[in-house]
């Protein structure tokens, strides 16, 4: 490390490489085609050099320091292996605890459905287990204070060290607003009460139990994007601690879980969960707390479900796999992988393994439990990081406009802040322009859902939409699945080969979307030749797939020999001869800018489905 190895070279700056491209392009707009935008809205450009770290001087900052951009710790801290389950009978949960221990778990999402009647139950639950060693969460819409009473009563009863004790409580009013109708419907709900009678008790018995969970991943699966996800998570910790009837409630944010959803935004996703210990580490040092310890951000992960499917439900083990990577360089805390089938079945104990081996993989196999901050320095990742800081802060500040989170709600602003990214990305999926595997794009053909969609759930004033993005293209193919005949789509390939087999692909994919039956076929010599064929196939749709300069020649003639037996549609969208063709009749051009969603319904609809 002492000897510069490039010494030789002169250093080459932004302005240099960018003259060197412009020089490549020859003439081609620089802006239009290397400079894109994400959903985030921010421009993403060809390449980044330490001119584009504006702000974050990220050679000055260690891990563990103030304010923790690049984590909490200043050692690798461990990694937390969580696994969430339902309790409905506490012997058989402590039962499959104790089984999960074995496989390496060392975290409990206890899904409390029975509620706890005394400190018997509570025992029963946590029989043997060594909660030195466990990280305990409980996840229950009622009871807290009760959990909380019995949780400090074990502790004391079984003479345990309450400074080993992790966990959290999945406390989160104003989470359960945000996507409940029991809370949404009254805007005069009050939680403060129940918030400080829950901080009035013993809380200081175990110091490091979060009493309150901010659920971020409610945004993230309704679709919102990190930017939305991280600003509104900011603004629900901040309106805790203003309810909280202490003289520094700053000092009880050491106390807050943040769980965040992720998806396979693979690079934004770190850079979220970097840029939020930022921003909540500058947003605790204005209570002027005690220590700046007190304004450690504390992270759960979990993965999202916005972009998870039915059809090609394995491909889900690889969304979970990229995500899993994003929280852990990214630096969660603590990380629950959901089983690959959660969206259209309960887990089993193939899915369940899956997902936890996932972690243990990175963790044994790829040594993600070695390193801390990885991503420090990059400097894509280091201007990611900047510019969701930057949106976030001012999303953050829009909301506390407001007057809080609360009254953002109250008034239908979060709602409408999400929906107007959401209708933006539902056109992008439809118009291919984001590709959900298997969904939009290369569908495995032969499968058909073991199980029919669910639709989200109807939402009216102020909720926001949980949902999968899939799942109006799942409906669709569903449909065609329980149709009496599969419907047949034959590929008239003819003319250029290149076009053509362009063509064929995309119509293939296409209509695949949708269920459909392909006839795919090799190139036809003569359109004669391609209409006896497409006869005796007796296919409810025929595709033409040449070029644009072909068609006026080809289609016409296909057109008016079969049209009595089947449905023309050209592949593309040939500009120069459309308006011909549509006068000879053809109603139907599928092309990049179709939208596939509405497309095949009105396919279907064409032929009684």
């Amino acid at each position: 490390m002492k000897n510069n190895l490039f010494g030789e070279f002169n250093p080459v700056n932004a302005q240099q490489w960018n003259e060197k491209i412009i020089q490549d392009l020859k003439g081609a707009d620089y802006e239009k085609t290397l400079i894109s935008e994400n959903i985030e809205g921010i421009k993403i450009y060809p390449f980044y050099s330490p001119e584009s770290l504006n702000k974050f001087n990220i050679t000055e900052q260690l891990p563990g320091e103030f304010p923790y951009l690049r984590g909490t710790e200043q050692k690798i801290p461990k990694q937390i292996i969580r696994e969430d389950f339902v309790v409905n009978d506490f012997e058989k949960a402590n039962k499959k605890a104790h089984l999960l221990i074995l496989k390496g778990v060392n975290s409990f999402g206890f899904i409390i459905e029975k509620p706890f009647k005394d400190i018997d139950d509570f025992s029963k639950l946590f029989q043997d287990i060594n909660l030195s060693e466990t990280e305990i969460n409980f996840i229950s819409n009622y009871n807290h204070n009760l959990i909380l009473s019995l949780l400090i009563d074990y502790i004391k009863i079984n003479e345990i060290n309450p400074n080993t004790i992790f966990g959290s409580l999945n406390f989160d009013p104003i989470g359960n607003k945000t996507i409940s109708t029991k809370e949404s419907d009254n805007s005069d709900f009050d939680y403060s009460q129940e918030l400080n009678t829950l901080f009035k008790q013993d809380i200081n018995f175990i110091p490091n139990f979060k009493l309150l969970t901010v659920n971020a991943s409610h945004f993230k699966n309704a679709g919102s994007s990190s930017v939305q996800e991280l600003a509104f998570a900011l603004s629900v910790g901040v309106e805790y601690l203003s309810n909280i009837q202490a003289k520094n409630p700053g000092s009880f944010a050491p106390r807050i879980l943040f769980k965040f959803g992720i998806t396979s935004d693979y690079f934004t996703e770190i850079a979220k969960l970097r840029a939020a210990r930022l921003l909540w580490a500058k947003i605790i040092e204005a209570y002027q707390t005690h220590s700046l310890e007190e304004s450690k951000m504390n992270i759960h992960s979990e993965t999202s479900e916005y972009n998870k499917t039915i059809y090609d439900p394995h491909v889900n083990i690889l969304r979970c796999t990229t995500e899993a990577m994003s929280a852990i360089i990214g630096g969660t805390n603590s990380l629950y992988i959901k089983p690959y089938n959660t969206t259209f079945e309960a887990s089993n104990e193939f899915s369940e393994r899956i997902a936890r081996n996932i972690q243990i993989i990175l963790k044994e196999e790829s040594h993600f439990n070695q390193f801390t901050d990885p991503a420090g320095g990059s400097y894509y990742i280091e201007y990611l990081t900047e510019k969701i800081a930057e949106k976030s802060w001012n999303l953050f500040l829009e909301i506390e406009g407001y007057g809080g989170y609360s009254t953002a709600f109250d008034k239908g602003f979060i709602k409408e802040n999400i929906e107007l990214l959401t209708n933006k990305r539902d056109e992008n999926f439809a118009l291919r322009k984001e590709i959900l595997l298997g969904i939009n794009q290369y569908p495995n053909q032969k499968e058909q859902a073991k199980v029919q969609s669910k639709k989200s759930h109807k939402t009216d004033n102020k909720l926001i939409k949980v949902y999968r993005v899939a799942e109006k293209f799942e409906e669709i193919r569903q449909k065609t699945e329980r149709s009496k005949k599969r419907p047949k789509v034959f590929l008239f390939t003819i003319g250029d080969a290149i076009m053509q087999k362009a063509g064929a692909v995309f119509s293939e994919n296409f209509f695949a979307c949708g269920g459909f039956e392909i006839i795919k076929n090799p190139s036809f010599k003569s359109v004669k030749e391609g209409i006896s064929k497409a006869r005796k196939s007796k296919a409810e749709i025929t595709v033409i797939c040449s070029s644009d300069d072909e068609y006026p020649d080809i289609v016409p003639v296909v057109f008016e020999q079969m049209k009595e037996q089947t449905i023309i549609v050209v592949a593309g969208y040939p500009k120069n001869s459309i308006n011909a063709l549509q006068n000879f009749g053809i109603k139907h051009f599928i092309h990049l800018n179709s939208n596939i969603i509405k497309e095949l319904a009105l396919f279907q609809k064409e032929l009684g489905i």
